[in-house]
C-alpha cells in the first residue's frame, strides 16, 4: 500500500502557479511541468510498495517513475512482471471468443492469427497496448542477447522500427481526428529518429541522431494528450514518461517501461468495465499545443523532402501514409460488434471482488472504504454483481455488509434464478446510403415536413371552431370586441388533437406501414423512414398524447396504430414500434414502466423484435426488445427485463437484469371494472374542456379593458396572460376537487373502485395540466411548489426542495413526509401502493437523486440514493443531506433574472404571432397550414437562441466547477426542460443538425453521434465521441447532493439506452445498458476526496 501524499493540497498549488508561468512563457510545457512534478519537496513516496502490486497505483504519476526507474534497472523484475500480466490478461479473456485480424497486423502477435482482445479494445489501444508489449519484449531480448534490438519484421521483406511504430500509432489517432498539425510533428519525429545503438550497463541505449529529438517528443505527447480527459492517466501517460530526469541516451527504454505500465493497468480497468476512454477535453488547445509544435519543430530543422505541411499537402508523404492506410484499414475491418457492451460475468464472487480492485488473494474480511470503494464505484460494483448473481442490492448495501464476506453471505440467501433468453436471428434490410449528404438532406427535409403537419393539424381546429362558435346562438359577452361563445374552446381543441392525431396514424401507415422484426443499418432508407415516424410521435406525445395518458383514447389511439392491446389494460406510459407490442387483458403498465422494441446495436445498426406482456401483470419495469413476460407477474420497478428474456408466469421478477425472486399470483385487491372506468373518464373530460373554458372566461373578464385594442401586439399578449391567469386560476380549483373527491388519504388495505380511480385520474391531471404551465415562470426547487404541495395535504416542510412537484400528484400526496430533504429536478417517483394496501414514505435530511424511485413505506433518513435507483428498504444515514438555503439576495436575483427570462419568452413569441396571423387570413387552408408550419419552425428557432443564451449564462466556461450563483443555475435547469419539452425542438434530434448546436453551445461532440436521448443540461461540459448513439439517456454537466452543486465533464461513447445517466465526472467507453449510471474510471487509492485530480485537470 501506498501512503496518502502528504501537503498535497499545498504542493499542487505551486504546481499549479509554476507550470501556468512556464505556459505563459510560451515553451514547450512537458518538460518543464515534469520537473516541477518530480522535485522531492512537493510530495515523493515517503515509503516503497511491491513491484508486483503496481495495478493499485500505476495511475500515481510519483509512483509510476519511480517504478519505471525501478524496472528498468531490475531487469528480473520486469520480467516477472511481464508474465504475471499474461497470466491475468489469459484468465480474464479465457471466455470471450478469439477475432481474426489482418494478416498484416499479425507481427504485432507474434505471428499469431487471431486475438480475443482484438474485439475488446478499440482499434487504436488494441494497437498501442499490442506494440508497447512487443517494445518491452525487445528491450528484454537486448538484455538477454547483449545486444540492442529495435526494429521488428512486419513481413519478409519489411521492417519497422519499434520507435517509429509507436510514433506512427498515435499520428493515426491525430490524423483520423484531423489534427493533421500535430500528426505532422509525428512523421517529423519518425524521419528524424535515426539513432546509435549500445549496450551499457546491460541495458540497450539509444542515440538519438538529433540533439533536440527528446523535447519535441516531449511536446508532441502533450499536444496529442490533451484530448485525453482522465488526468491521472494524462500524468501517467504524457507527463511522466516524458520527464527529462533520464539521459537521452536513456530515453526510449524508460518510455517504453511507462507505457507498458500504464497500458497493463488500462486493460485491467477494462475488463471491470470502468475505463475512461479518450475524449476532447479541449479542441482549442489541442489545435494551440498542435501549431505551437510544428512550428517549434520547423524552426529546429526544415527540409521539404522530409516535412509534411497540413497547410498545403492535404495526405502525407507516401512512407508515412502507408501506415497511416493500413491502420485505418485495420480499423475498417475490426468487428464492432465484436467489442464489450457489458461487464464480465463471474461464478465466483471472490473472483469478482479480487478483480474489481485489482488485488490477488483479497482479504475478504477488510472494510470496502479500506479497499478503496468510493461513491461511484460502488454503483458499478453493485451493477457487475447484479449481473454475475441473480441478486438486487439495496443502495446502502455497503454499509449495512460492511466487508466482502457479509456481502457474500447476504447473496448468498437472497439469489434468485435466472430467466431464460430467446434470440431468434434477424434478418437484414436496407444499406447504408452511399451519401451522408443525402441522409443529412433527407432529414432536414422531414424536420421541415413535421413542421408543416404540426400547423396543418391546427388549421382545421381554428376553421372549424370557427365556424361552430358562428353558428352558436348564445353569445356570452362582448370584451373589447372580442365575441366569447361557448363552443369555441371545448370544439376547436378537441378538433386540434383529433386532426393530429389523425395526421400522425395515417403518417405512420404511410411511411412505415407495418413494424416487423428486423435489423437494419444507421443511414438506411428504412432508418430515416423510421427516424422521421418516431420525432412525429414524440410531438404527438408531448402535445396530445400527455392528455391520453389513462383514457381509452389512448388504447385507441394505439390500436389503430397497429398494436395489439386489450381495451382492459390500464395504460400510463408511452409506446412506440407499435405493430411489436402486445399486452394481454387486464395489465397494468404503470407510469415507471417502458416498453422498448427497437435498440441500437451499434453506430452502425438498429434492430426491432417484439416485446409481450400477458394478462393480469403489474408492470413497473422495463421490457427490452425480445422480452416476454407471461401472465399474472410482477415486474418491480427499475427492474429490466433485458433483450431476448423469457420470464414465465406468476413470477416477481426483481433487478436489473430482472431474475425470478419468488412465485407470485396476479392482483391480489379487486380491480375495478375497466369499461365503467375509462366511461367515467371520458365524460370527465368533456367536463374538464367547459371548466377550463370557464376559467379561460374568467380571466378575460378580469383583464377586460387592460390591453389597448389598437396595438399590433395586443392580441399576443392579451392570450399569453390570459392562459397563464387561468393556470393560476386551476389551482384553488383543484385544490378543492382533491379534497372533495379524494379527501385525507391514510395508510393501511383499500378496496379499489371505479369510482375512486376516476376521481384519482381527474384530480391528478388537472394539476398536471397546472404544472405544464405554470412550471415556466415558477421553476423546480422554488418554495412556491412547497406551497402548493401543502395546500394538497402533503407533509412538507419549507426548507426542502423538490424538484419534481408532477411526480408527487394530489392522489399520492397524504402518503409522502419531506423533512429539510433535497429531492432530484429529473423525474423521481413515488410508489405507495402495494399488495393492495396504501403504506407512507418518510424523507428526513436525506437526498434523492435524478431518476430514482422511492417505494412503498421507504423510510429514508440522513440517507443519499444515487441516480435511478429503486429505494425499496428503509435506510439509515450517519450525516444529514440538507437542501441549498437561498440568502434573501439570492431570491431577490433569481426573482430579477426570471421577469428577465420571461420577458425574453414572451418576445420569441412575436415572430411566429405575425406570420401565423398573416398565415390564417389566407383563403387557401394549404397556405394557412404551410404559414403556421413555419411560424411554428420561426418559434423553435427563437426559443433555441434563448437556450444558447441561458446556457451561457449558466455555465460561463467548462472550468468552473461549481454554480457560480446557485438561484441562477436552478433557474436555467428549469428554463432548459421547458424549451426542450414545450417546443417542437425534439424534432431535430438525431440529425446532424442537433450536433452542430450542441457544439455551438461549447460541447464537445464528434462526427456521425446520434442524440435520441430525454434532456441535456451544461452542454459545455459534454464530451461526446465520434459514434456515440444515445437513446433515451440523460445527459447533465453536474450533480447535486443535497447542498453540494458540482459542476465537471461527463464523457460518453458507445450505445447508451433507455433510462441510462450520464452527469459531471463520469464516463462509459463501451455505453451503459438500460437504467444504469454511467461510473468513472476507479479513483486512486491516493487521491480519495477526488481533490488531486480536479487541481490537476485545472492546470
Amino acid at each position: 500500500r501506498v501512503p496518502h501524499l502528504d501537503k498535497s493540497t499545498e504542493a499542487l498549488q505551486a504546481m499549479c502557479d509554476k507550470s501556468i508561468e512556464a505556459f505563459q512563457e510560451g515553451y514547450p510545457t512537458a518538460v518543464k511541468l515534469c520537473h516541477l512534478l518530480v522535485q522531492p519537496e512537493n510530495g515523493l513516496l515517503q515509503e516503497e510498495a511491491g513491484i508486483l502490486q503496481l495495478e493499485e497505483i500505476v495511475h500515481c504519476g510519483y509512483v509510476l517513475e519511480w517504478a519505471t526507474k525501478l524496472l528498468a534497472s531490475n531487469p528480473r523484475f520486469l520480467e516477472q512482471k511481464v508474465a504475471l500480466d499474461h497470466e491475468f490478461e489469459t484468465r480474464a479473456l479465457q471466455n470471450t471468443k478469439s477475432v481474426k485480424v489482418p494478416d498484416d497486423a499479425r507481427f504485432l502477435l507474434n505471428g499469431i492469427d487471431s486475438d480475443p482482445l482484438y474485439g475488446v479494445l478499440d482499434t487504436f489501444h488494441w494497437m498501442k497496448h499490442r506494440s508497447v508489449e512487443l517494445l518491452v519484449s525487445l528491450i528484454l531480448k537486448s538484455i538477454h542477447q547483449n545486444e540492442v534490438v529495435s526494429e521488428v519484421a512486419v513481413s519478409e521483406n519489411e521492417t519497422i522500427a519499434i520507435g517509429d511504430l509507436n510514433v506512427l500509432e498515435a499520428v493515426w489517432l491525430d490524423f483520423s481526428l484531423g489534427r493533421k498539425d500535430n500528426a505532422s510533428v509525428g512523421h517529423w519525429l519518425c524521419n528524424r529518429s535515426s539513432f546509435e545503438s549500445r549496450m551499457e550497463d546491460g541495458l540497450p541505449k539509444l542515440c538519438f541522431g538529433q540533439e533536440k529529438w527528446t523535447p519535441v517528443y516531449a511536446a508532441w505527447n502533450l499536444a496529442l494528450m490533451t484530448s485525453f480527459g482522465n488526468p491521472q492517466w494524462v500524468l501517467s501517460k504524457w507527463l511522466i514518461p516524458c520527464m527529462a530526469s533520464p539521459p537521452s541516451d536513456s530515453f526510449f527504454v524508460y518510455r517504453g517501461i511507462s507505457l507498458y505500465l500504464t497500458s497493463q493497468q488500462r486493460l485491467r480497468e477494462h475488463m471491470s468495465g470502468s475505463v475512461a476512454a479518450p475524449r476532447l477535453l479541449s479542441e482549442d488547445a489541442t489545435k494551440a499545443f498542435g501549431k505551437l509544435n510544428l512550428k517549434w519543430a520547423f524552426d529546429q530543422s526544415h527540409d521539404s523532402k522530409l516535412d509534411w505541411n497540413p497547410s498545403t499537402d492535404s495526405k502525407p508523404p507516401d512512407d508515412t501514409a502507408t501506415w497511416l492506410e493500413r491502420f485505418g484499414k485495420w480499423h475498417a475491418q475490426r468487428s464492432e460488434s465484436g467489442e464489450r457492451t457489458t461487464s464480465k460475468k463471474y461464478s465466483n464472487f471472490d473472483d469478482l471482488v479480487s478483480d474489481f480492485f485489482g488485488i490477488t488473494d483479497c482479504n475478504m474480511d477488510q472494510p470496502w472504504q479500506e479497499l478503496g470503494l468510493s461513491s461511484l464505484a460502488a454503483v458499478e460494483l453493485r451493477n457487475v454483481i447484479s449481473d454475475s448473481f441473480a441478486v438486487t442490492l439495496p443502495p446502502d448495501c455497503f454499509e449495512v455488509y460492511s466487508t466482502p464476506n457479509s456481502l457474500k453471505k447476504y447473496i448468498l440467501i437472497q439469489q434468485g434464478s435466472f430467466l431464460p433468453l430467446l434470440l431468434p436471428e434477424l434478418a437484414q434490410i436496407g444499406r447504408k446510403m452511399k451519401s451522408a449528404w443525402l441522409a443529412s438532406i433527407l432529414q432536414i427535409v422531414g424536420v421541415l415536413s413535421i413542421f408543416l403537419l404540426f400547423g396543418g393539424a391546427i388549421v382545421p381546429a381554428y376553421y372549424f371552431g370557427s365556424w361552430a362558435a358562428s353558428e352558436s346562438t348564445i353569445e356570452l359577452v362582448n370584451i373589447n370586441e372580442r365575441w366569447m361563445k361557448w363552443l369555441w374552446l371545448p370544439v376547436a381543441v378537441p378538433t386540434w388533437m383529433l386532426s393530429f392525431t389523425a395526421i400522425t396514424i395515417l403518417s405512420k401507415w404511410l411511411v412505415i406501414g407495418r413494424y416487423r422484426p428486423c435489423q437494419t443499418c444507421i443511414g438506411s432508407l428504412l432508418y430515416l423512414r423510421w427516424w422521421w415516424v418516431d420525432r412525429l410521435v414524440h410531438i404527438w406525445e408531448q402535445w396530445v398524447g400527455v392528455f391520453f395518458l389513462g383514457t381509452p383514447l389512448l388504447w385507441a389511439t394505439y390500436y389503430l396504430m397497429g398494436a395489439r392491446i386489450h381495451p382492459s389494460v390500464r395504460l400510463d406510459i408511452f409506446l412506440r414500434e407499435f405493430d411489436l407490442v402486445e399486452i394481454g387483458e387486464g395489465a397494468r403498465m404503470e407510469e415507471s414502466s417502458t416498453v422498448k422494441c427497437r435498440k441500437f446495436l451499434n453506430k452502425e445498426g438498429l434492430s426491432f423484435r417484439p416485446a409481450s406482456v400477458g394478462s393480469d401483470c403489474i408492470i413497473y419495469g422495463m421490457l427490452e426488445p425480445g422480452a416476454s413476460v407471461e401472465s399474472k407477474s410482477y415486474l418491480a420497478p427499475r427492474s429490466v427485463l433485458v433483450e431476448g428474456t423469457q420470464a414465465p408466469g406468476h413470477s416477481e421478477l426483481v433487478g436489473n437484469p430482472a431474475v425470478k425472486v419468488s412465485e407470485w399470483h396476479g392482483i391480489s385487491h379487486k380491480r375495478a371494472t375497466w369499461w365503467l372506468v375509462d366511461l367515467l373518464k371520458l365524460l370527465w373530460s368533456v367536463v374538464t374542456l367547459y371548466m377550463m373554458f370557464s376559467l379561460n372566461l374568467i380571466s378575460q373578464m378580469a383583464l377586460n379593458g387592460r390591453f389597448p385594442t389598437n396595438w399590433r401586439y395586443s392580441d399576443l399578449f392579451y392570450w399569453i396572460t390570459v392562459i397563464f391567469l387561468s393556470a393560476l386560476l386551476i389551482l384553488p380549483m383543484n385544490v378543492a376537487m382533491k379534497w372533495l373527491l379524494i379527501g385525507k388519504r391514510s395508510p393501511g388495505n383499500f378496496s379499489e373502485t371505479a369510482v375512486q380511480v376516476a376521481n384519482d385520474w381527474v384530480v391528478d391531471m388537472h394539476f398536471k395540466i397546472f404544472y405544464k404551465i405554470a412550471s415556466v415562470p415558477w421553476k423546480a426547487h422554488w418554495r412556491f411548489w412547497n406551497v402548493v404541495l401543502c395546500l394538497y395535504g402533503m407533509d412538507i416542510d419549507m426548507s426542502s426542495q423538490v424538484g419534481t412537484p408532477s411526480s408527487v400528484v394530489p392522489s399520492k400526496v397524504d402518503l409522502i413526509k419531506i423533512r429539510r430533504s433535497y429531492v432530484s429536478s429529473a423525474a423521481v417517483k413515488f410508489v405507495n401502493v402495494l399488495n393492495g394496501q396504501r403504506m407512507q414514505s418518510e424523507i428526513v435530511d436525506s437526498s434523492i437523486g435524478a431518476l430514482a424511485i422511492v417505494g412503498p413505506g421507504v423510510k429514508l433518513f440522513k440517507t443519499v440514493v444515487p441516480p435511478t435507483e429503486y429505494a425499496q428498504t428503509s435506510m439509515t444515514g450517519t450525516a444529514a443531506q440538507k437542501p441549498y438555503r437561498y440568502s434573501w439576495c439570492e431570491v431577490a436575483t433569481q426573482t430579477l433574472v426570471t421577469i428577465c427570462w420571461m420577458a425574453l419568452v414572451l418576445l420569441s413569441f412575436i415572430p411566429p404571432f405575425l406570420f401565423s396571423k398573416w398565415a390564417l387570413r389566407l383563403a387557401n387552408p394549404a397556405g394557412g397550414a404551410f404559414g403556421v408550419g413555419a411560424a411554428i419552425g420561426i418559434q423553435t428557432f427563437t426559443s433555441l437562441l434563448i437556450w444558447i443564451l441561458m446556457e451561457k449564462i449558466a455555465f460561463p466556461g467548462s472550468a468552473l466547477q461549481s454554480p457560480w450563483n446557485v438561484p441562477i443555475f436552478d433557474l436555467h435547469l428549469g428554463s432548459s426542460a421547458v424549451i426542450q419539452l414545450y417546443t417542437l425542438m425534439p424534432v431535430l434530434w438525431g440529425t446532424p443538425l442537433w450536433t452542430y448546436l450542441m457544439r455551438i453551445m461549447g460541447g464537445t461532440v464528434g462526427e456521425d453521434v446520434i442524440f435520441l436521448g430525454q434532456y441535456q443540461c451544461g452542454i459545455c461540459y459534454h464530451q461526446i465521441e465520434a459514434g456515440t448513439v444515445i437513446d433515451g439517456a440523460h445527459i447533465i454537466g453536474h450533480n447535486a447532493v443535497g447542498s453540494n452543486y458540482r459542476l465537471g465533464s461527463t464523457h460518453v461513447s458507445g450505445v447508451l439506452n433507455e433510462g441510462s445517466f450520464s452527469f459531471a465526472g463520469t464516463s462509459t467507453t463501451i455505453g451503459t445498458s438500460a437504467w444504469r449510471v454511467c461510473t468513472q474510471s476507479f479513483a486512486s487509492k491516493l487521491d480519495p476526496t477526488g481533490e488531486l485530480s480536479a487541481t490537476i485537470e485545472e492546470v
